[in-house]
């Protein structure tokens, strides 16, 4: 607690506009009881999950023989989907790598114009301090080249959760209009086919719902996400268009 009020006082001082938190079901009633914290509950942000079907077997082991086939109309699923996509978006090159791709400050301006509401600024610095700098973890860059501009970006990781289930988390993304979300998921989805891994996870909110439904995510637990409620945040619309991803929390 005294952590978070010496936070708050000195982001006071340094002009900044809001402290925000994700915090577990333990914490949460902590921060809203006695911190000053609110969560705004128009905003929805959930974590997403796609399980491969040998975790559905751990539960469900007489389901076992029908893994195989399965798995086999699962790959032609994920395939189709990226031909279809690889169709419509044929100037499209992908590279993956551990270093911030160039191009990453003009796509920022590009996304920022979009914004309708507010965003952590997600320029070039960030990537770079998030990511490549000062990792918490080992990430690798999706990047996206239509002609040599940058078009789109998704990070990714490889995490064990507390279940030991091995999971490939798309920790965050950021693309331009013209590239749909659902095109990166898929390539992700893809690139991770065959690897020795029980599910992919994700967070988001209901704007990209279809985009996470088409590849076969499914919706899971409500990820409250609290603002601190002196810094400007009593006006709870500003936060409808908030995109919130598990790179932005302390989470992964």
């Amino acid at each position: 607690g005294r952590m978070v009020e010496d936070l708050v006082m000195q982001v006071k001082k340094d002009g900044d506009f809001l402290v925000y938190g994700t915090p577990n079901k333990n914490s949460y009633p902590g921060y809203i009881k006695r911190m000053n914290f609110k969560e705004y509950m128009p905003y929805k942000n959930h974590s997403y999950t796609r399980p491969k079907f040998r975790q559905i077997v751990k539960y469900y082991p007489f389901l076992k023989k029908l893994e195989f086939i399965v798995n086999k109309i699962d790959n032609v699923y994920v395939s189709s989907l990226r031909v279809i996509y690889k169709i419509k978006n044929f100037n499209i090159i992908v590279k993956r790598g551990e270093e911030v791709p160039e191009g990453m400050q003009v796509l920022w301006s590009k996304v920022a114009l979009l914004k309708k509401s507010f965003s952590l600024v997600r320029g070039l610095e960030y990537w770079k301090y998030r990511y490549e700098n000062h990792p918490l973890h080992n990430y690798l860059f999706h990047s996206y080249f239509d002609n040599g501009t940058l078009m789109a970006v998704s990070v990714t990781r490889i995490m064990t959760l507390a279940d030991g289930r091995r999971t490939v988390v798309i920790v965050e993304w950021m693309c331009c209009s013209s590239l749909n979300l659902s095109y990166i998921i898929n390539d992700v989805v893809h690139f991770y086919r065959n690897s020795d891994m029980d599910a992919f996870l994700l967070w988001g909110n209901g704007k990209n719902l279809i985009d996470f439904k088409k590849n076969l995510f499914i919706k899971r637990k409500i990820i409250p996400i609290i603002f601190h409620d002196s810094l400007g945040t009593q006006t709870p619309e500003l936060y409808y268009d908030f995109d919130f991803y598990m790179g932005t929390s302390d989470a992964i």
